[in-house]
């Protein structure tokens, strides 16, 4: 893999990654969840996509906080693919070096 791919491993693993959570349903729920905030909200998509100063009303604080919290949870699915896309690497290194046995 390296060999192959060591001056373009982000772009490598961006594009597999993406193909990976392309298909995950909890994935796009937590993405449309933060969609809907933002549309129903204008001024959480202003504050957090734009990084304006604006004054916010209580439910659009509360907005933001569960913006927040998906897109936490969002970096965890895509942190979790992120490593089964490693592991799947290293087992096909390990077979292609001849130090593990795959049938």
């Amino acid at each position: 893999f390296f060999d192959n791919y060591e001056e373009g491993f982000l772009e490598y693993l961006e594009v597999h990654k993406a193909q990976a959570l392309k298909d995950r349903e909890d994935y796009q729920i937590l993405n449309k969840k933060i969609s809907e905030l933002k549309y129903k909200y204008p001024n959480v998509r202003t504050f957090l996509e734009e990084k304006e100063p604006i004054d916010l009303r209580d439910d659009e604080q509360y907005a933001i906080l569960n913006v927040l919290d998906y897109e936490t949870e969002l970096d965890v699915i895509e942190l979790k693919e992120s490593f089964k896309l490693g592991f799947k690497e290293a087992l096909i290194y390990l077979n292609n070096m001849g130090m593990l046995k795959l049938n």
